[in-house]
């Protein structure tokens, strides 16, 4: 196989990824319309997409009261293997990204630490109950 017909199989193949990861909708052989995933600009709320996503997360250690460690690892927005949480309060609602729990303004939870740079994860918010239970149910 030659440079030229590796070079076609590449661009043909990259065509058919653009094409099936494309957001348009298809008659079968050609493109009638074409739709814009809707996104919201907050990840603390749900989107189309962030209730298929697949977070892992755990807490490696509790460093004091007011902050924790967490591994978190999530395959569309990245890894952190040691991720300084801090607690604070709650100032909009969302959900615990550790129990799945409904997070309502004002409750006390744990946030990733943003100094320097932001983090992908910075709106993911741990009730502070889920960390405590978890803690119990580990010690």
């Amino acid at each position: 196989m030659d440079i030229h017909e590796t070079g076609g199989a590449w661009k043909h193949t990259l065509t058919l990824l653009m094409q099936l990861s494309s957001p348009c909708v298809t008659d079968g052989t050609t493109r009638t319309r074409c739709k814009r995933a809707k996104h919201v600009t907050t990840s603390n709320r749900t989107t189309r997409l962030d209730r298929k996503r697949a977070v892992h997360l755990h807490i490696v250690e509790r460093d004091s009261a007011s902050t924790i460690t967490v591994c978190w690892r999530d395959a569309t927005l990245g890894c952190y293997g040691e991720q300084l949480w801090k607690a604070v309060t709650a100032r909009t609602g969302a959900t615990c990204a550790l129990s799945g729990l409904r997070i309502r303004r004002g409750d006390a939870v744990f946030r990733p630490l943003a100094r320097g740079y932001i983090p992908v994860n910075v709106e993911a918010m741990i009730l502070a109950s889920a960390v405590e239970e978890k803690s119990l149910q580990s010690g």
